[in-house]
């Protein structure tokens, strides 16, 4: 019992433990907030402003709240931030335009007017949440220093002096007035960055862009507090480029190689800066991210000076045409002239195209009847290698050319429709995506619930096994079931009160004389009852048992009672008084019917009857 009870109370918290989450998301908890102070500067020197933010913070979202900031008027003069002014109270009262409004802040101007601290101090009047239950609030103060300004510094001398990608010489120190750098003839502006020894003096470059090739001087000013200056001078030299302004002849017109990169003026993305040769000298080219096309920038004055044009250059033939390029929906493409030795596709003639007002090569097959012609253009994406592709004018659409696939079917739909078609199955898939994880998720949470539910149901199940098994073994033993006496006292208690019953009946019969033989009288043979003389002790060898004159109740109450003898009987399964009566051993299974006695040691685990009485 104490056993089934443990195990009822574990299972009723492991019960309560698994729905103890399940009531927390519905538990109620008061609404609380805070009031805090913001100060643009904590020391303040008198005269100037100081900026005061108050924010009001509600861990729910919030209806409408009023408060009330106080502070120093003797110390402080307000400017501006309230919605109205009483008493040397600023006063606000608000509520958001829309809902979800946790936080609010505002923000109040002052001027410090006298010398000390100045204490700003905030006063909850009302704040209620979007149900209009009452929020509690906590205020909030801070103190603001209010000191004398000192005078004004004369000290104008930098504590560092930096510009990305050069090298001061010597080294900077604030003492030293004069630097040397050089930079590439890339580099045509430097910016520096500089700090002052104090904090309130400023600082001006002069001189730092547009770098001439050769030396340029740059000044850097420092003016004090007190205004006075002092000057840094850093004599910058700029190197000549080290490409070569080369002159360039196409159909009859005169080009120079662009030296800089900062001297194109417009330059197509994807495209960077890249070494090249023409006629053995070096020159400046851009490339693609590909690398399968060269640009060559031409001036038609000196470099950087005149218009610029844009031309594909073949290096290895140095050959020069126009660049032309086209967006579509996906990428830029640009057309270019194939090599001498490409192969051009089976079935296709060279003919001539107009893109953007500019004819270039194109090549068409010879259609069968009822269909339209493909025209294949030499091209590059701007991030890929070139190759044929199929070009259709109108949409201003690519299809790569495939020779087992020679046609491009679109259904009658351009390449923008069918992108949207696209994206639109791929956001249908998406939202099946979704829909099916929420189901599973669904699933999941049921079936958790449900295997909770199961293994409840199979422990209580278990139990009530275990308890059946328990009073089969029981009566098969021949134990009685023990019966609760009433609801308020254990099972244990009632177990050892019906023992202790047990051991006072066999300590009324424990004196009788176990060695005397008692024999049931004939039926017919019944005499009145008489006093019964003494008798000796019988015999190892008895002799027949005699005719009973008396009723073996009376015999047995005349008897005195005997001493136990100091020898330990022998193990016998039934008390010798029954044994005498019936002239043999008693029937077991008879006896233990009922005579049963429960061990009295009940916390060992064995529940088995012990069947005679204890010699103790």
């Amino acid at each position: 019992m104490k056993k089934s009870l443990l195990l009822r109370a574990a299972l009723f918290s492991l019960v309560v433990c698994l729905l103890l989450p399940l009531a927390a998301p519905f538990s109620v908890v008061a609404a609380s907030g805070s009031a805090s102070i913001g100060l643009s500067s904590a020391t303040v020197y008198v005269g100037n402003y100081v900026y005061v933010t108050v924010t009001y913070s509600a861990s729910v979202p919030m209806a409408t709240w009023s408060f009330g900031v106080t502070y120093d008027s003797a110390k402080l003069k307000y400017i501006s931030g309230a919605q109205s002014t009483a008493g040397g109270t600023l006063n606000f009262v608000d509520q958001p335009t829309s809902g979800g409004v946790s936080s609010k802040s505002y923000t109040i101007t002052f001027q410090t007017i006298a010398l000390g601290n100045a204490n700003v101090s905030t006063v909850t009047r009302e704040v209620y949440a979007e149900d209009y239950s009452s929020i509690s609030v906590s205020n909030a103060s801070r103190t603001i220093s209010i000191v004398e300004k000192p005078a004004a510094s004369g000290e104008n001398r930098l504590s560092a002096l930096l510009a990305e990608g050069i090298t001061l010489s010597p080294s900077f120190d604030r003492d030293t007035a004069s630097y040397t750098a050089s930079v590439p003839y890339s580099v045509d502006k430097l910016t520096f960055s500089a700090s002052t020894v104090h904090s309130a003096a400023s600082v001006s470059v002069q001189g730092a862009d547009d770098l001439e090739v050769g030396e340029n001087a740059v000044k850097i000013v420092v003016t004090a507090e007190n205004s006075s200056t002092r000057t840094y001078t850093v004599t910058v030299t700029r190197k000549d480029s080290d490409y070569v302004g080369a002159k360039v002849e196409i159909e009859g017109e005169e080009y120079t190689f662009v030296r800089d990169p900062s001297e194109v003026k417009k330059l197509p993305k994807g495209f960077t800066p890249t070494d090249g040769t023409y006629q053995k000298q070096s020159v400046l080219l851009f490339a693609n991210a590909a690398n399968s096309v060269t640009l060559a920038v031409l001036s038609e004055g000196e470099s950087g000076e005149g218009k610029q044009h844009l031309f594909l250059y073949g290096e290895a033939e140095e050959h020069f045409s126009p660049y032309l390029s086209t967006e579509t929906a996906a990428k830029r493409y640009v057309f270019l002239t194939p090599a001498k030795d490409a192969k051009i596709p089976d079935g296709f003639v060279k003919t001539s195209l107009v893109v953007s007002e500019t004819e270039i090569v194109a090549w068409e097959n010879e259609p069968e009847e009822g269909e339209e012609p493909i025209t294949l253009v030499y091209a590059a994406p701007i991030d890929g290698e070139a190759a044929f592709y199929v070009y259709d004018a109108e949409a201003k659409s690519f299809a790569l050319y495939r020779a087992s696939a020679p046609t491009l079917s679109t259904d009658g739909k351009t390449m923008e429709e069918m992108e949207a078609a696209l994206l639109a199955e791929q956001e249908r898939y998406a939202a099946l995506e979704n829909t099916a994880r929420r189901a599973a998720l669904v699933a999941v949470c049921v079936g958790g619930f449900l295997l909770l539910v199961i293994v409840i149901l199979w422990i209580v199940a278990a139990v009530r096994k275990r308890r059946y098994k328990k009073l089969l073994a029981a009566r098969r033993d021949g134990e009685p079931a023990i019966e609760p006496l009433h609801e308020s006292v254990p099972a244990f208690e009632q177990t050892k009160e019906r023992e202790a019953e047990a051991r006072q009946e066999a300590e009324e019969l424990a004196p009788l004389d176990a060695e005397e033989p008692i024999r049931m009288p004939e039926p017919a043979q019944e005499v009145p009852a008489q006093e019964v003389p003494a008798q000796e002790e019988p015999s190892p060898e008895p002799a027949a048992p005699a005719q009973r004159l008396i009723p073996i109740w009376e015999e047995i109450a005349q008897k005195p009672a005997k001493e136990k003898p100091k020898k330990e009987p022998p193990a016998r399964r039934g008390h010798p008084a029954v044994e005498s009566v019936f002239g043999t051993t008693s029937d077991d299974e008879e006896f233990r019917k009922n005579n049963p006695v429960l061990d009295e040691d009940e916390e060992d685990g064995d529940d088995a009857p012990v069947y005679g009485f204890d010699e103790d």
